[in-house]
């Protein structure tokens, strides 16, 4: 008798397995390089939901369109100061398309190609706490959006358009 009353009804071993896999903790889609900045990415503990953008190529598939900066240009990791490097492996994202323009704008100032570089056009993007972590804003709007390996871009973009009309 001590015997069965010891051991669970079958009916209850999936519900078991079903609430560990449920409380799993995400994984960074860049892991193994955030893990070797300290405190990376610390500061990217917002809750949030909500649509945001980032610069694009005119092809939405084009495929430095949702990389990290750490990724299409690693030389930058090189140059950068410690603290930097954590940024350079987020998505460099904006609250508005108007302050996306104006970053564009100004940065146009002292480098004329940017464009050509990052994009001229806009991903609308749905991002939730579900699919990654970022930072607060910044003045201007921006702020780094570090990915689980569950976020899938494409899936993510609700909106693709020329930033300049």
């Amino acid at each position: 008798m001590d015997r069965q009353v010891a051991e669970s009804p079958p009916e209850a071993q999936p519900e078991v397995a079903v609430s560990k896999l449920a409380v799993q903790p995400k994984e960074f889609r860049y892991h193994d390089h955030l893990s070797k900045i300290a405190c990376c990415p610390g500061s990217a503990n917002e809750l949030f939901e909500g649509n945001n953008f980032r610069a694009v190529q005119k092809d939405i598939k084009f495929k430095n369109n949702f990389l990290p900066q750490a990724v299409y240009e690693p030389q930058r990791l090189l140059k950068c100061k410690p603290g930097a490097k954590c940024s350079l492996w987020g998505l460099s994202t904006y609250e508005s398309v108007e302050e996306l323009r104006n970053l564009i704008l100004k940065v146009e100032e002292t480098t004329p190609n940017f464009r050509k570089k990052i994009g001229d056009h806009y991903a609308k993007l749905r991002l939730s706490s579900e699919v990654g972590r970022r930072t607060a804003s910044d003045k201007f709007g921006h702020f780094d959006f570090y990915e689980y390996t569950n976020f899938d871009a494409q899936k993510s973009v609700i909106e693709h358009a020329p930033l300049f009309p």
